[in-house]
């Protein structure tokens, strides 16, 4: 993954400037939805997106799709280090509690990645809803810039962190025949694991 803009470059000023200007943007809707899936579960992120039984069906893999996804975006997280707009600018100014954020670090964004991957592999076990989950995946992403607590740097680095974890994911045959597990029997099997390292 590439590093964000070096602080105090053309680039870092334009991604803070496109964060501030969000502001002018989003509406409460927005704001809302950001709150209602801010907690990192696979039940909170995706509740309003599945109804019940489909997020209860698909539960015990995909928790270890969000598991997966949360710590390589924390991991470079913690390797970049950046600051979140609010911090960098009282000019921004997040329509969300950010009290509790964790990690604090901003790049990439954790919502984003887990929003594209877990839409990525969804669509394969509930083809029929395809289009439907991804827009919601990438709405994940796209209200964490909106309210203001990542740079639209962020968003679009996590967006394509997650393309490529699901792309190592789906190219793998154990996890492939997961999926297939899933979708053949219209829910996950209980001993649906796969290993995390």
């Amino acid at each position: 993954m590439d590093p964000p803009p070096a602080k105090g470059s053309p680039a870092f000023d334009k991604d803070l400037a496109a964060s501030i200007a969000l502001e002018k943007k989003r509406t409460p809707d927005d704001c809302a939805f950001a709150a209602k899936h801010e907690h990192f579960d696979y039940k909170t992120l995706w509740s309003g997106a599945l109804t019940t039984k489909e997020i209860n069906d698909t539960k015990v893999l995909l928790d270890q799709v969000v598991e997966v996804s949360n710590a390589v975006a924390v991991g470079f997280k913690l390797k970049f280090h950046r600051e979140r707009p609010f911090i960098v600018s009282e000019e921004v100014k997040p329509c969300i509690p950010t009290e509790e954020l964790k990690p604090k670090e901003s790049h990439p964004s954790g919502h984003a990645t887990v929003g594209v991957l877990t839409a990525c592999v969804l669509a394969k076990i509930l083809p029929e809803q395809a289009s439907d989950i991804r827009s919601h995946g990438e709405r994940l992403g796209d209200a964490r810039a909106l309210v203001q607590v990542h740079f639209p740097a962020d968003v679009a680095a996590g967006k394509k962190l997650g393309r490529e974890i699901c792309k190592v994911l789906l190219d793998d045959e154990n996890f492939k025949n997961r999926i297939h597990e899933c979708k053949d029997k219209g829910k996950c099997p209980e001993n649906t694991t796969y290993p995390l390292e």
